[in-house]
């Protein structure tokens, strides 16, 4: 399965660290993974979203980081997903 990890990014000083623990996890588990911290920065939110979009297109599911409430960016990929019929993981509740 093809999963793309969604979590909060802005304000979060480790999130690099975050994104690539759960990558690992599910990699362990067999999954292709597409971690969205593997794009620069140098993008504006509204073009990162673009590329997430992509990513997500080709994804299978999302994989929810326990904090993606918290983020503007991951709510709007949840609901991106969801629209795409993509299926919902959440960690801590692994059923991928």
């Amino acid at each position: 399965m093809i999963i793309y990890i969604s979590g909060a990014i802005s304000n979060d000083f480790n999130y690099k660290e975050k994104f690539k623990q759960a990558e690992e996890k599910l990699l362990k588990m067999g999954h292709a993974v597409l971690n969205p911290t593997i794009v620069p920065p140098m993008f504006s939110h509204e073009e990162h979203l673009h590329i997430d979009y992509a990513m997500i297109d080709i994804s299978d599911g999302l994989y929810m980081l326990k904090d993606w409430e918290s983020s503007k960016g991951a709510k709007a990929e949840k609901k991106y997903a969801l629209e795409k019929n993509k299926k919902i993981f959440y960690e801590g509740e692994i059923n991928c």
